[in-house]
C-alpha cells in the first residue's frame, strides 16, 4: 500500500472511531501500569506487613503475659525468698552442713564411725551462677528405723542436701532383728 492510501484509511471517519478507542486503551493501559499497579502492590505489601505485625504482636503479648505471670509469682513468694537463700547459700558453709548432719544423726540414735569431707574450692565462692556441691562421706552404725528417720530428717532441713549414695550392710555374725547395721552415706550439700 501507498503512503497516501494508508493515511486516508487512518483518518477516515470509520478509522477515527477506532482511533479514539485505541488511544483510550493506550492511555488507560499506561495509567494502569504506571499509577494504579504500584498502588495496588503497595496495598498488598502493606496488608502482608499488617498480618506479620499482628502475628508478632501476638507473640509479644504472650511473652508480656508470661513476664507478668512471673512477676506476680515472685511478688506472691517474696516473703519466702530467705528460704531459698538458706537452701542454697552463696558460700559452702561446710560447718552448717556438718551441724545439720550431726543433729540428724544424734536425734536418731545412730553412732558415727567416720566422717570425711570432700574438696571445697573457696576461691570460686560466689563467682558464678553454676551450682556447686560439697560432698560428705559418713560411716554410721544403727538400726534400720533410725536410718529411715535420719533420711526424713535430712530432707526436712532447710539446707538443700541430696543423698548420692547409701550402702546398708548387716553384720553377718549377728542374726537378730535388732542387730546394728553398717551404713555408708554420701551426702551432697549445694551452694552458689
Amino acid at each position: 500500500m501507498e503512503k497516501s492510501s494508508v493515511l486516508k484509511k487512518i483518518f477516515s471517519k470509520r478509522a477515527k472511531d477506532y482511533s479514539y478507542a485505541i488511544g483510550f486503551f493506550l492511555i488507560s493501559s499506561f495509567f494502569i501500569l504506571a499509577v494504579i499497579r504500584p498502588n495496588i502492590l503497595s496495598v498488598f505489601v502493606a496488608q502482608q506487613k499488617i498480618q506479620q505485625l499482628e502475628k508478632l504482636n501476638g507473640v509479644f503479648d504472650k511473652q508480656i503475659n508470661n513476664v507478668i505471670s512471673i512477676q506476680s509469682t515472685i511478688e506472691q513468694y517474696r516473703d519466702d525468698f530467705f528460704l531459698l537463700k538458706e537452701a542454697v547459700p552463696q558460700a559452702p558453709q561446710v560447718n552448717k552442713i556438718l551441724s545439720d548432719l550431726n543433729n540428724a544423726i544424734g536425734n536418731n540414735h545412730l553412732a558415727v564411725d567416720k566422717i570425711n569431707i570432700g574438696e571445697v574450692n573457696l576461691k570460686d565462692v560466689g563467682t558464678g551462677e553454676k551450682l556447686k556441691s560439697v560432698a560428705i562421706h559418713s560411716e554410721l552404725t544403727g538400726k534400720f528405723e533410725d536410718l529411715s528417720h535420719l533420711i526424713s530428717d535430712l530432707y526436712d532441713q532447710r539446707r538443700l542436701k541430696v543423698i548420692k549414695k547409701m550402702t546398708v550392710a548387716k553384720d553377718e555374725k549377728e542374726a537378730s532383728d535388732s542387730s546394728q547395721l553398717k551404713i555408708q552415706l554420701d551426702v551432697e550439700g549445694y551452694y552458689l
